[in-house]
C-alpha cells in the first residue's frame, strides 16, 4: 500500500524504530481483509488530547474499485471518533490517489491548510 504514491517515509526506519512506532499505546492500526488476504489498513494516532489523526489510510489495489474504500474508510472516521476527541484529521497530498481528496470531503473532512513540501521518493527496485 502506498508504493505507487511515494509513502516513503516508513520505509526509512530501520527495525527497531518501525516496530517501536507500531506498537506504541497511543497507535490504532487496522488491517481489513478481503477473502483472507490484507486488502487495506489505516492507522490512527490519538496523540493529542483534542485531536484524532487519520495518519494513513490505504487500499490495496486489488480490493480498489469495488466500494470498499468507502465503506472501510468510514469505518476508520468512526475509530478515530470513539476515541472521544473534538477533532478527527487527515492529511493528503497531491502524490496521494487522485479520488483521495474527493473521498475525504465526501466523508466530512474540510480543507484547513495547505503547504509545499519536497519529497524524496525512494527508487523503485
Amino acid at each position: 500500500v502506498g508504493r505507487k504514491w511515494h509513502w516513503v517515509n516508513v520505509l526509512r526506519l530501520d527495525d527497531d524504530e518501525l516496530s517501536a512506532g507500531i506498537h506504541r499505546e497511543d497507535r490504532d492500526i487496522r488491517v481489513l481483509y478481503l477473502d483472507g488476504a490484507p486488502a487495506g489498513f489505516f492507522d490512527l494516532k490519538p496523540h493529542l488530547p483534542e485531536e484524532v489523526e487519520l495518519a494513513y489510510f490505504g487500499m490495496m489495489e486489488h480490493a480498489t474499485g469495488q466500494g470498499i474504500g468507502r465503506w472501510f474508510l468510514g469505518s476508520a472516521i468512526a475509530a478515530a471518533w470513539s476515541h472521544g476527541p473534538k477533532r478527527v484529521t487527515v492529511q493528503t497530498c497531491t502524490l496521494d490517489h487522485p479520488a483521495a481528496l474527493p473521498l475525504y470531503q465526501k466523508l466530512g473532512f474540510a480543507p484547513v491548510a495547505q503547504k509545499r513540501e519536497i519529497v524524496h521518493p525512494l527508487p523503485f527496485t
